[in-house]
């Protein structure tokens, strides 16, 4: 059943932040230091590129397009990213081709600690500044993954800006949970993985006023389940993940109508939720929109 629902916990699967900026505050050139050690960036970079999905989602609020040299092909896919359109308009889409990228001839590249070693030393080795930061896998981290982008392209104003919308959004959607009596028990599954304790989907149902039934039992990360341990965590909601939530998969619709989860209360009362996996396996501020998309779903009497 649904029950009152403890304190919200912001923070959820915080990890430490490895890159730093250094200084100067302003002015050129600037210095952070990130896994590699020391990096300078001598100018304010005119040539963008990075090598992340959830890094050019913030970069297009910060900077103009004309900016962005080139953007990776998974960041046009729109079953992928929250800035497909966006993306699709800069000329240049590559792969994480380091031969590609080099000749662009970016000023600025800037790194997940996911990259490729290889593909990092080659760029490394071709004398462009490369930057290996980490988007803390966190829904309170907004704030230092924009300032710390902001930096590294000079745009500290539309960081702040950006930030400020992110404080209220948030203080928007915390307000609308608290006014909420009871809060529902949710599952959610990307295809056979449940989200439990400790991930970024995790921290999202909590800033949409939800319990996350996995870490209720005990899950901890993404963890893939058997259809056997959903009646044992009976959720009062569903919900699934998917590329394009108006086509949903072969698999969520095989998964749904297996005879083994048929007596669940989410069955029962019908409250599935599909929602874009974008929107919720980011680690930009596009997952505040995630949390906002199931806070309405799970209280749309309450609009």
């Amino acid at each position: 059943m649904e029950t009152s629902a403890p304190t919200p916990v912001r923070g959820i699967g915080r990890s430490q932040r490895k890159a730093q900026i250094i200084g100067p505050i302003s002015g050129w050139p600037r210095q952070v230091a990130d896994v590699a050690g020391i990096v300078t960036i001598p100018n304010k970079p005119t040539r963008i590129h990075t090598l992340s999905v959830g890094f050019d989602e913030i970069t297009f609020r910060l900077v103009e397009p004309s900016r962005v040299i080139a953007v990776g092909r998974v960041t046009a896919d729109p079953q992928i990213s929250n800035v497909a359109d966006q993306a699709r308009q800069i000329p240049n889409q590559v792969g994480r081709n380091a031969e590609q990228i080099v000749a662009l001839q970016p000023d600025l590249v800037v790194a997940s600690p996911f990259a490729s070693v290889d593909l990092l030393e080659h760029l490394r080795s071709a004398g462009i500044p490369l930057v290996v930061a980490d988007l803390v896998s966190s829904v309170d981290s907004h704030e230092e993954n924009i300032r710390f982008l902001a930096y590294l392209y000079g745009e500290e104003a539309k960081g702040d800006e950006l930030i400020q919308e992110v404080r209220e959004r948030l203080e928007r959607l915390q307000q609308f949970v608290a006014r909420q009596p009871i809060h529902p028990r949710v599952l959610l599954l990307n295809g056979p993985t449940a989200a439990g304790s400790g991930t970024n989907e995790d921290g999202i149902l909590r800033l949409a006023g939800a319990i996350n039934a996995a870490a209720e039992v005990g899950l901890v990360g993404n963890r893939e389940i058997s259809l056997e341990v959903i009646p044992e965590m009976d959720p009062d909601i569903i919900v699934l993940t998917e590329a394009d939530p108006a086509l949903p998969s072969a698999s969520s619709n095989a998964l749904l109508q297996h005879p083994g989860l048929a007596d669940l209360r989410a069955m029962r009362d019908q409250r599935i939720v599909r929602i874009k996996a974008s929107l919720v396996n980011t680690l930009s501020h596009w997952n505040i929109a995630g949390a906002e998309a199931l806070a309405r779903a799970f209280y749309p009497e309450a609009l």
